[in-house]
């Protein structure tokens, strides 16, 4: 009897698999650990990935770096919670804008998705330069409350709209540069650049805000962005892959509702709805623990303290980011994603802690639990949808769906939930909730094996 092939895509809906409850013979090591990677004779496209990863670091050092400080700069220049409706504006039309992107997309070059969507990260910080430049002129009729406002959620909007675009378009980009033996270290360079964008982020804000002021900040982070766009334009071409059918957009998301509650990918969105929530909690929720801390101190300086709690913190999640690459090449990315998931119940105990006791020490210690968490199970979620879904459209698709939209929940429970207590809750339980699902999903070798074992004994019973 000839073995069919499994196919992530199309994976049957139907439950009928063995309980998960059943008792599996498998050696103790071997349930979390798959051996070396096949050697690889040399890496082609490694100069290609790495010029990527540099534009990458060079956009989101501005963009880190302004999200970083935006809700509390706003709050400071008394645009009360403008900085977090912003941030939900942005998820939340990320979150639509995933539906309809794999459909839109589909034909376009990689390298041209990649730079034309940068273009929308300027734009909020455009924005941002705008509002910051208004402080003391708001009888002018241009700095109006109402069109500070207006500017600042229609960038959001812009940026929604591109997120989506430059997320998939990078991330195939990278798909099709590796082969099975490197895409966990391609994904973590890449991971590793993005969040060491955050570290250069920090120390910009730390370094520019002190010297040229706020305007002077966001006018510094439109340059390099400009500049990173600039790059995009001239990275190398790669080959584009797995470009079948003329669906449109009805059809696309149809398909990818399917593939969300196929088994392959089921355990996998909550874990996916996890990633984008660390995102609003380092973002919109560990600046105010920070801020707890150091109550004292002028506006100026709580900014600088906070740029170094986030310096420190991007420093993490660079070692984080590319190390779970590397070791979801040698380990089982289950067992991978479960030790990433951890250090977040962790972050929750400190975080909790620094603020009852109003420490500092423990808000630097917060911040690097969180950093490790995040940058660790993004690089997974790229991983494994690279190596398990074959870095198919629809798989980045309900990613990007699944992650925003928990980044916008994330953003307006920041706005709405005040009580630390009953924040830090929610996480906690998500959190288990998420170690659970992950504990289910089936990695692709392990469903091959699987499968293989079965038409074995069922060619035996012939």
């Amino acid at each position: 009897m000839s073995k069919t092939p499994t196919n992530p895509y199309t994976d049957s809906l139907s439950d009928n698999t063995k309980s998960p409850f059943l008792k599996q013979k498998k050696p103790h090591l071997e349930s979390f650990y798959k051996g070396p990677p096949a050697s690889s004779s040399s890496d082609p496209n490694l100069g290609k990935v790495i010029y990527i990863s540099l534009c990458f670091l060079i956009l989101f050092t501005a963009f880190n770096g302004a999200q970083a400080l935006t809700a509390e700069i706003y709050e400071q220049l008394h645009y009360k919670s403008l900085g977090k409706v912003n941030q939900v504006t942005l998820y939340a039309v990320f979150c639509i804008a995933s539906l309809i992107t794999p459909a839109l997309i589909k034909n376009w070059g990689y390298k041209n998705g990649v730079s034309l969507a940068s273009l929308g990260f300027f734009c909020t910080l455009l924005a941002g330069a705008f509002t910051c430049s208004c402080s003391g002129h708001l009888t002018s009729f241009l700095c109006h409350k109402k069109y500070i406002y207006t500017v600042n959620i229609v960038a959001a909007s812009v940026n929604g709209l591109c997120g989506p675009v430059l997320w998939s378009m990078v991330n195939r980009y990278i798909t099709s540069c590796t082969n099975e033996h490197n895409k966990g270290k391609y994904f973590g360079i890449f991971s590793g650049a993005v969040f060491a964008a955050s570290v250069a982020g920090s120390a910009l804000g730390a370094v520019v805000i002190k010297i040229f002021g706020q305007f002077g900040f966001y006018l510094t982070c439109c340059f390099l962005s400009i500049c990173a766009t600039i790059m995009m334009f001239m990275a190398p071409n790669v080959p584009k892959y797995g470009e079948v059918g003329n669906e449109n957009i009805l059809e696309k998301i149809n398909k990818m509702g399917k593939l969300a509650v196929s088994r392959s990918m089921r355990p996998l969105i909550l874990f996916f709805f996890l990633v984008g929530f660390l995102l609003a909690v380092y973002y919109g929720f560990e600046y105010e623990i920070i801020l707890n801390a150091i109550p004292t101190l002028s506006k100026d300086d709580q900014n600088y303290e906070t740029a170094k709690v986030m310096f420190v913190e991007g420093l993490m999640t660079v070692v984080a980011g590319y190390s779970a690459g590397k070791l979801s090449d040698v380990w089982k990315r289950t067992t991978v994603m479960i030790i990433y998931a951890l250090f977040s119940a962790f972050a929750i105990i400190a975080t909790y802690f620094s603020y009852i006791q109003a420490s500092l020490p423990l808000a630097y210690l917060m911040a690097v639990l969180w950093g490790t968490s995040y940058s660790g199970l993004y690089t997974l979620a790229g991983v494994t949808i690279a190596k398990d879904f074959e870095g198919g459209l629809e798989a980045y698709g309900i990613f990007n769906f699944m992650s925003t939209f928990a980044t916008s929940v994330g953003f307006a429970m920041c706005v709405y939930v005040h009580n630390v207590e009953l924040f830090l809750t929610i996480v906690g339980g998500l959190v288990m909730m998420t170690l659970v699902s992950i504990v289910f999903y089936k990695q692709k070798e392990v469903r091959e094996e699987e499968g293989s074992k079965i038409d074995e004994t069922s060619a035996e019973v012939v």
